[in-house]
């Protein structure tokens, strides 16, 4: 009998001795990954409650937590955004009787890609089952890191997510347009871009000459006041300039294309994105983007149905 009593102390002590020899007071929990990502869309997709919603693994989770702030959760473990900061977030850390502070990060390691990580520690506690509880809890908490991090990379991967459109590169294939351009002191309507459609039409006509495409439309403002209006009509062949029209040749080259459906603030957010995309990307636009209108946006009053087809020029 002693010497199982003896047995199971030695077993005991060695127990303890494993628990506190292994398990360090001030458990610390942190995982990494490399993402493709500019500093723009990490901090608008990283550093807001907003931006989180676009990737959190569980949609629909997001809720109002203390204090009201923004709270995620996954897989038992709950995320209250404390704070953004231009190079990640502060969280508090909820996960059954654990709550602590925790970091996700984010920082370059070259021009187009991010070293994000997601950090905490808490104490392992003082009784042996308080620490191995609170060492699982931590494996748990690894885990889950884990996963998240793989799902924001999931989400910087595709680029329809990150930009809202879906972005193809196309050789341009209108190589000849009849084209006709006027100055406005206001943006133009629907009823001004129409009536140079018209125009342009009546002289492909008396040419007999047929449209290859629907009718291009670019507005820029190059001056102080005024704005450009540039409206253009592929066709087959050229044919004599007008006082009002003339042909212009196209420049065999590369291009960014996106279809939309939609009114103008839907093709004004592409044209956006087109241009946060090419700035990520680190590419030149040597020519003014423009958009194909494909709907007849005069004959369709709704513009929620209008398709436009974007076209961004770049090198």
């Amino acid at each position: 009998m002693r010497k199982l009593l003896l047995a199971f102390g030695i077993l005991t002590a060695l127990f303890l001795s494993g628990v506190y020899l292994f398990i360090p007071d001030t458990i610390y929990v942190q995982q990494n990954i490399i993402v493709k990502a500019s500093d723009f869309n990490s901090l608008k997709y990283l550093s807001s409650a907003k931006g989180w919603q676009k990737w959190w693994p569980e949609k629909g989770s997001a809720k109002s937590g203390r204090n009201n702030m923004a709270e995620y959760c996954f897989d038992s473990v709950c995320y209250n955004l404390i704070k953004t900061t231009n190079s990640g977030a502060q969280i508090l850390l909820k996960t059954k009787n654990i709550h602590s502070k925790a970091n996700l990060n984010y920082i370059g390691t070259s021009t187009d890609s991010m070293n994000i990580s997601l950090v905490t520690d808490f104490p392992a506690g003082r009784f042996p089952l308080e620490r191995i509880s609170n060492y699982q809890k931590g494996t748990l908490i690894s885990k889950n890191f884990k996963v998240i991090l793989e799902q924001i990379k999931t989400f910087f991967d595709h680029e329809n997510r990150v930009y809202g459109i879906t972005i193809k590169q196309e050789r341009v294939k209108h190589m000849i347009l009849l084209t006709m351009v006027k100055i406005s002191p206001v943006y133009p309507d629907v009823n001004f871009v129409y009536q140079m459609v018209t125009d342009l039409r009546k002289i492909l006509e008396s040419g007999n000459v047929p449209a290859t495409a629907s009718p291009m439309l670019s507005v820029h403002k190059p001056y102080k006041k005024d704005f450009e209006i540039t409206v253009a009509i592929p066709t087959s062949k050229e044919i004599p300039s007008t006082n009002n029209a003339s042909i212009t040749k196209m420049v065999e080259g590369k291009l960014l294309v996106t279809e939309v459906k939609g009114g103008p603030q839907t093709i004004k957010n592409a044209f956006n994105s087109f241009q946060q995309y090419v700035k990520d990307n680190r590419l030149i636009s040597p020519a003014m983007p423009y958009e194909m209108m494909i709907t007849d946006r005069k004959a369709i009053k709704d513009t929620s149905k209008w398709i436009t087809q974007i076209y961004y020029p770049v090198l």
